[in-house]
């Protein structure tokens, strides 16, 4: 009989000006392009909304999500794994 598999424990955190820093890096590994300092300033300035998040597990990012509302719309800036 199979044995049954624990189901993977992810916890997310906000971004903030304290790890920021953070988020570049994900961004550098993950896409083609640099991201402009106004990018990571505007995501600090949005006080963690709820749209802009770190995916951890085992205590380590593995993965970010930043995204804002735009006339009624959820916009996707970013949306990030390791893999």
């Amino acid at each position: 009989m199979p044995q049954e598999k624990e189901p993977l424990k992810i916890e997310f955190g906000g971004i903030t000006a304290n790890n920021v820093e953070m988020l570049r890096k994900l961004n550098t590994v993950c896409f083609p392009i640099a991201y402009s300092d106004n990018f990571y300033k505007d995501v600090v300035a949005r006080k963690n909304e709820g749209l802009n998040k770190f995916a951890y597990f085992g205590g380590f990012v593995i993965g970010a999500v930043c995204a804002r509302v735009e006339d009624k719309r959820l916009y996707i800036m970013t949306l990030g794994v390791l893999a």
